[in-house]
Order: C-alpha cells, then structure tokens, then sequence
C-alpha cells in the first residue's frame, strides 16, 4: 500500500495515544478561572506554526464559543501586542 496512505490511517491511533498526555499537562498548567475569562484567542506564528492555527481557527471557535484570530507573529507583536482590549 501506499505509504502516504498508511500514514494517514495510522492518525486515529495516534491521536488516541497522545490526547490523555496533552489532556493532563493543559489541565495542569491551565487554572480553570483563566480559561473561564477568556473572552478572545490569538494565535500567532511563522511559517508552519502560522498555518498551523489558521487551519484550526474556525474549529477552535466552534468548539470553545470565543472569537480566535490567528495571524502572523511579526503583525501580533508589532501592531496587536501592545493595543489589546483590557477584558479582565
């Protein structure tokens, strides 16, 4: 078989391999509270860690229910950054 198709079929199993550890260290570095008072998601990157959340915003914000914008880590730092609304 094709082993780019092989690759893919083997993505169920690795998805349930790594979830419960990923699972365990966001409940852990994340207090419930602050992911309470979240009323917006930036994301930003360069290159693949860029591409990386825009292929993922509008399944963030399905799933979470808050507004995500993802954007280029050159634009959030110079522009986004420092002129953030004080939401709590």
């Amino acid at each position: 078989m094709n082993p780019m198709v092989e690759e893919f079929k083997s993505l169920p199993d690795l998805l349930k391999n790594v979830f419960q550890t990923l699972d365990d260290s966001a409940r852990e570095s994340l207090h419930p509270e602050l992911c309470l008072s979240l009323k917006h998601v930036y994301f930003a990157g360069c290159g693949d860690s860029h591409f990386a959340p825009l292929s993922m915003e509008l399944a963030f914000t399905k799933l979470s229910g808050l507004p995500v914008t993802a954007m280029r880590s050159m634009k959030f730092a110079r522009y986004f950054a420092g002129n953030l609304p004080k939401l709590g």
